[in-house]
């Protein structure tokens, strides 16, 4: 994985000295150690060598990719996403689907939504 970021259906908050909360609408988990805490602030789309340069005076970068790998193989983590709404990502991410194949996909097919005793609109946006 180049440029890690946690998946946009999970809410992440770190807490100090506890570990890191991950939270969305189907799953919750803690995350305990030191390490994650270090790690999980700089996983925003940035590179996994950046974020080893970042913490090199208090993790080795054995210890960073460790991590990294324990938050892909658990599913937490995905590439950079493609420029999509916040709301829709965490959407078809939710649903296991990567956003980068939804946006592909719809581009691919056409989509009709038609609506039976209510307004069509907000569905369609």
């Amino acid at each position: 994985m180049n440029r890690p970021r946690f998946r946009p259906h999970f809410h992440v908050e770190v807490v100090p000295g506890e570990g890191v909360l991950l939270l969305s609408d189907t799953r919750h988990s803690l995350l305990r150690g030191r390490l994650y805490e270090l790690v999980v602030p700089w996983l925003d789309g940035r590179t996994a060598d950046d974020v080893c340069a970042r913490l090199r005076a208090e993790a080795s970068p054995a210890e960073v990719y460790y991590a990294l790998t324990q938050l892909e193989r658990k599913g937490y983590l995905c590439e950079e996403e493609p420029a999509l709404p916040a709301a829709q990502a965490a959407l078809w991410s939710s649903q296991q689907v990567a956003p980068r194949t939804a946006v592909r996909r719809l581009a691919e097919r056409p989509v009709v939504v038609e609506a039976f005793g209510v307004e069509a609109g907000p569905f369609r946006e």
